[in-house]
């Protein structure tokens, strides 16, 4: 069977755009796996600094408001958040004997309507966040929605020296819009070279045609 100019156009149009789009979810893909991995490596290297006998002595309670360990901790966490401006929260998270998961201590400060004053519970954690705290694996999570937002996070257990367990889960979030502007972002090379080799196909075609029909 014989193929016309049309057919010929048409199959090329739908082979480009089937590369193009298999290599753009391929690169949104990759980079949004190296942007976790880079996340949980941020998050592991803040948590060192976090002193579990600190977190120890922490009644996860309003009383820890005049604690200098939790002053000590609250500045910390402050600080890691200011250190790094795609970070918009860090935070120590704790688990009552009840299950319930509260806040020992955040990164907002006192004044703000985001903070969350120890021993705020924390109902929206989730299974992940949840199952950092028993195993002690690390984890990155997300888009996951809270009160707060929408988040991608890096979750790190905060191990007791004595015990060798967890005592709470460090963790850092970024927005979950500007992690989406980084993936589109990346996958802009992809996109334009799809459609460069698009437009260069149709023009080939085009011209050909035109040369076929002066002749």
């Amino acid at each position: 069977m014989k193929f016309s100019t049309k057919h010929w156009i048409t199959a090329c149009i739908i082979i480009i755009l089937i590369t193009g789009s298999a290599l753009t979810l391929w690169t949104a893909g990759q980079h949004d796996q190296d942007m976790r991995d880079e996340l949980l490596i941020r998050t592991r290297l803040a948590a060192v600094g976090v002193n579990s006998s600190q977190v120890a002595t922490l009644a996860g309670s309003s009383a820890d408001l005049c604690s200098p360990e939790y002053l000590a901790l609250k500045e910390q966490m402050a600080a890691l958040r200011q250190a790094d401006p795609e970070i918009s929260s860090t935070y120590l998270i704790g688990q009552k004997p009840d299950g319930t998961f509260f806040f020992f201590v955040d990164s907002e400060p006192t004044e703000s309507p985001d903070c969350s004053p120890p021993g705020q519970s924390y109902p929206e954690v989730t299974a992940l966040l949840a199952s950092v705290y028993t195993t002690g694996v690390e984890q990155t999570e997300g888009p996951e929605a809270d009160r707060w937002g929408t988040w991608i996070s890096g979750i790190v257990p905060v191990i007791d020296s004595d015990t060798e367990q967890p005592i709470a889960v460090f963790g850092m979030d970024v927005d979950a819009d500007q992690w989406t502007s980084h993936i589109i972002f990346a996958c802009l090379p992809p996109i334009t070279g799809t459609l460069l080799v698009l437009v260069l196909v149709l023009s080939f075609f085009y011209i050909h045609r035109r040369d076929e029909r002066e002749r």
